[in-house]
Formats: structure tokens, sequence, C-alpha cells
């Protein structure tokens, strides 16, 4: 076989109208790097949609192996007439000279282009519930989940957030994200970062003197790195063929939140666990965020789970930037996960508060415990109840 042809052609020509901004075709052919025994004036690349690759002579019982790449960053079948042609002699007579055939096989190539990957961003509060309003100085989690759509294995690299200028990460700073994890077809890695917006740096005037308006943030950006996972890597990369160790490189912008303004906030104290018939120490804090003197009204609601000692309504002021601390002594009737007694706090000068703002002071507030059985080891007998919280009781009433 001699004049030896390997050519490989797109025939649709709706690929050729698919051009991008910069003027670079979407559909692209490439060849592999030539090979040491191979001159690279051998091979040549005639147009972006057509590739053409020869060789002088082919010996019998001799092998002739050419590598293309395609790349495609339209969704689709991409349809490729792959065809090979070649010259042979061919004997008729002794006394006749060859006769010179030309050889011609063609076959069809249907090859599909999907997205390799898809990225997804999920801004959730500290209890993992999805909201899309957030509050400054407040923390709020921000995931990350990449889904692999590949038939082949995704190699991911690095990651990375760029966050805006005014978001910061809580302690955080050092944690290496999602690398280096093979990710096989409808696999998710997921990143979850703690983070939170900055007042002073959204504020037009010193938060001392005015408390920020409502904004809309965009939290910056998040880029990552991924190459596709295939058998035979090593071998390719022995024979110097490096285009599939290259990691591809993407980026996208994280999710746009509303920010707005709380002036007070309410936390807990609370021990991870109780034990039945044991006095429990709930320690409430309400915390004034404002510049104002504000006053509150606490109430803590009945619950047929706990006895409760303390003043169940106070009325008291907070001065600006300051705490003002509620303590309870709970006594667990029942052992299980039971709902706390709600504290309902009432800003009086703030009336008119709206209700994301209202229901936010106290999301971080824990609405149920896990109480232990009563056991009696070491502990009062059912019935005998401590005479600390004998005390505590009676003194309320």
């Amino acid at each position: 076989m001699k004049d030896i042809k390997i050519s490989a052609v797109f025939l649709l020509d709706q690929h050729k109208s698919k051009i991008k901004e910069d003027g670079t075709p979407l559909v692209q052919l490439y060849v592999s790097p030539p090979s040491p025994s191979l001159s690279s004036s051998s091979i040549q690349q005639d147009s972006l949609y057509s590739i053409h690759m020869l060789c002088d002579t082919l010996e019998p019982d001799q092998e002739l192996l050419r590598t293309f790449y395609v790349k495609s960053v339209s969704m689709g079948s991409q349809s490729i007439s792959v065809s090979l042609s070649y010259n042979v002699d061919t004997p008729v007579r002794d006394d006749w000279d060859p006769v010179n055939c030309m050889c011609l096989k063609e076959e069809m190539l249907m090859v599909e282009t999907v997205t390799p990957l898809r990225v997804n961003h999920k801004i959730m509060n500290m209890k993992f519930q999805p909201t899309d309003v957030v509050f400054f100085d407040e923390p709020f989690l921000l995931q990350s989940s990449i889904h692999s759509l590949s038939p082949w294995q995704l190699l991911l690299g690095d990651t990375k957030y760029q966050m805006n200028k005014s978001v910061v990460t809580l302690n955080q700073d050092d944690l290496p994200g999602v690398k280096d994890i093979i990710l096989s077809q409808q696999d998710i890695a997921s990143d979850i970062r703690c983070i939170k917006v900055l007042q002073s740096l959204n504020s037009s005037l010193s938060p001392t003197l005015s408390p920020p308006s409502d904004i809309q943030l965009t939290l910056g950006t998040y880029s990552y790195k991924w190459n596709r996972k295939r058998e035979g890597e090593r071998k390719e990369e022995e024979e110097g063929d490096s285009i599939g160790s290259i990691m591809m490189t993407g980026k996208n912008h994280l999710p746009q939140v509303n920010v707005k303004y709380l002036p007070y906030n309410v936390t807990a104290e609370l021990p991870s666990y109780a034990i039945q018939h044991e006095v429990l120490l709930a320690a409430y804090s309400i915390n004034n965020r404002s510049i104002y003197v504000h006053e509150f009204e606490a109430h803590l609601s009945v619950n047929s789970d706990f006895i409760s000692s303390g003043n169940k309504l106070s009325r008291f002021r907070v001065l600006p930037l300051s705490s003002y601390s509620l303590s309870f002594n709970l006594f667990p009737l029942s052992s299980g996960y039971l709902q706390l007694p709600k504290l309902e706090v009432t800003c009086i000068s703030q009336s008119k508060l709206d209700e994301q703002v209202l229901q936010a002071t106290t999301a971080s507030l824990p609405t149920s415990i896990y109480v232990k059985p009563f056991s009696s080891e070491g502990v009062s007998p059912p019935g005998s109840v401590s005479s600390s919280l004998r005390t505590s009781v009676t003194a309320s009433v």
C-alpha cells in the first residue's frame, strides 16, 4: 500500500456556522502530536473541520495507527466521516505492467457531546435550611456541589473561593476544599463553608452612627479544575501524549443574596443533653446590636414536659451594643427528644419589624433537647425533688 491518506471530515455544514464571539469555531478537530518516528511535515491540519494525515507506504503485515482529537463545546451529536484512501499495484499478466488501483474505505462516527459536570450553589442558615435572605454579621452556610455527568471518571483538581471583600470565612481559611477526588457518573462532591457579611464594610456611614440599609450582594466567584480520568492514561504519558493530562478550568459566580440589618438577636447556652429528674440550667442572652436603647419583654411558655423556675414574664431595657441575660431552671419530667419551653422575646420599642427579621432574631435558639432516662445509680429516686429545685419553685410561686 502506498500514497496512504487518512481523512476526518465533519459532514454537517451547520457546524461551520457555529462561531464564538472571538471568531473561534465551536467545533474543532485536532490531530495528535507527531511521534518521534514521523516528521512534522507528514501531518498537516487543513482546517478546523477536516484533517488529513499522510503516510508513504505500508508493507505487508504492517499496521498503521493515527490518532486525532475532537473538541466541541456545542451540545448534541457530531457526525464525522473517517476515510482511508491508498494505491495498490496489482499484477495482471507476467508480460504486463502492474495495474495501479486506487482503493477507498469509509466509516461513519457519531460523537455525542455531553456536559461533563454541573456546579450548584446553595445558601443555608445554621440549621441547614435553604434561605435567600441573610443578615449582617450573622453566620450562614454556603454549599457548593459538583455533579459528575460524564460516563468517564473525572479527577477534580483544586477548587477556590474568591469572596467579595465584605464577605469573610469563619475559621476555615486553611481548608483545602474539594481536591484530588475521583468522581464517577452521578457522583457528587460538596464543599461547605461558614461565612458572614460584615456590617462595617457595607455601611456608607460608620456603623456606630447609622445602621446599614438592606442590600443585594454577590458573594464572589468559585473556580475549579478537572480532568477526564481515562484507562491507559499512564501509557499515553509515556508515549509523549500530554493532551489527556491537561487540567480544564471553570469558573462561575456565587449566588446573589439579600442582606438585611438585624437590630437585636437572642442566643442560648444549653448543655448537649439533659437527665430526667435533674435540674437543667438554660441561659439566654438578648443582644442589642443597635445604637439605641431598646425595651424588651420576655415570656417563657408553659410546657408539660418541663417544670420551670424563674421569672416567667420579664420586662427590661438593654443599652446600645450591650447584652442582657436571663436564666431559667428546667426540670425534665420524661425522657427522649423533648420540646423546650419557648422563649418569646418582644422588642417594645421596635414593634414594626419585618416578619423575616422578627423570625431571624430567635432563629438560632434550640427548639428541643435529648433527655436521658432516669437511672437509680447515683441519682435521687423519682418523686424526690432536690432541695435547690424545691427552693427555686417555692420562691417563684
